[in-house]
């Protein structure tokens, strides 16, 4: 649905990318953005994430990541963020408690260095590890 992101451009965030493969979700990422009056400053990437990442020549400082929870695919994303983030980026990744972040961020240049529960959704604040 892109709350999160429009969230942010609603507290003065500058400007989002929304990035997503999901007709149903970008259509939704549309609508709200249109209902928000923020369309102008979101701007949507219709494709999968690491194709996005490999693509991409911006460098981001707060990268929300925001999968299915059951999906384990993005498991593999956590090797090629770094390439897209800033030197003290932060990654904000929201998942169920079914998930170990640690296990995934082996043989990465990230750490998590803090982690909230707010019912079945749990949040990893991730950077890089220098």
């Amino acid at each position: 649905s892109g709350s999160v992101g429009i969230e942010a451009l609603s507290r003065g965030a500058l400007e989002c990318d929304f990035v997503d493969s999901d007709s149903e979700s970008i259509k939704a990422i549309e609508h709200n953005l249109k209902l928000t009056n923020l369309t102008a400053k979101g701007q949507i990437f219709t494709q999968e994430v690491i194709k996005f990442i490999g693509s991409t020549q911006k460098k981001y400082a707060i990268i929300f990541l925001d999968p299915f929870y059951n999906d384990t695919a993005y498991k593999h994303i956590f090797k090629t963020l770094p390439m897209i983030m800033e030197k003290d980026a932060v990654i904000i990744f929201l998942h169920g408690k079914n998930i170990n972040v640690g296990d995934y961020l082996n043989n990465t240049s990230l750490i998590s260095f803090d982690q909230r529960k707010y019912g079945a959704t749990i949040v990893d604040f991730l950077k890089l590890n220098y």
